[in-house]
């Protein structure tokens, strides 16, 4: 660039990237264990990790690729020679309530155009929060077309937080709309 001539600032510019959100078969097959068994914790923090994880990379930019076996939560890892072990939503309720989860989530993503409408520009999506480590927190704006917005809050601890503070966009009244909490 000369001197003379104006800079663009590469954050600025409108993003023209598309890109996938992937939990691939590579990771969950030889001997590299399930999704859900990969999660740290008792049975309870296990399930507990597979909703927030499923539900940021739901309501995070990009197109979602998940593998089979990840909407029922199944500990066996993937293998080519057989099928996905659904006699595991017959017999335990853990199991079940993932899958109704899953199927929740995909709901309230088809539901609400600020998630999936500007995934390609940085007009669709603001962080709120991205360094909390601390506390395993993020929060993020999500934003359609005429200016509406959902805002994201991802607690990655098995820790409640109670009265926990963000910078919201806008003063009034905010109503949860999901919650990855069953």
């Amino acid at each position: 660039i000369r001197e003379n001539e104006d800079k663009v600032n590469p954050v600025e510019e409108k993003k023209n990237e598309r890109y996938v959100l992937p939990i691939s078969h590579d990771e969950v097959v030889h001997g590299k264990k399930s999704f859900i068994d990969k999660m740290p914790g008792d049975y309870w923090k296990k399930f507990a990790g597979a909703r927030v994880f499923a539900a940021y990379q739901m309501l995070h930019p990009g197109k979602k690729l998940n593998f089979m076996g990840n909407e029922i939560a199944q500990f066996r890892e993937w293998a080519y020679a057989g099928e996905i072990e659904w006699f595991l939503l017959d017999e335990y309720a853990t199991h079940r309530k993932h899958k109704a989860f899953v199927k929740a989530l995909n709901a309230f993503y088809l539901a609400e155009p600020a998630l999936w409408q500007v995934d390609d520009s940085f007009d669709g999506f603001k962080w709120i929060d991205a360094d909390d480590k601390a506390r395993s927190v993020t929060s993020f704006r999500r934003i359609d077309k005429k200016g509406n917005e959902v805002v994201v809050v991802c607690n990655f601890a098995p820790v409640q937080r109670d009265n926990y503070r963000i910078g919201l966009p806008v003063y009034g009244e905010w109503a949860e709309l999901f919650n990855s909490d069953l």
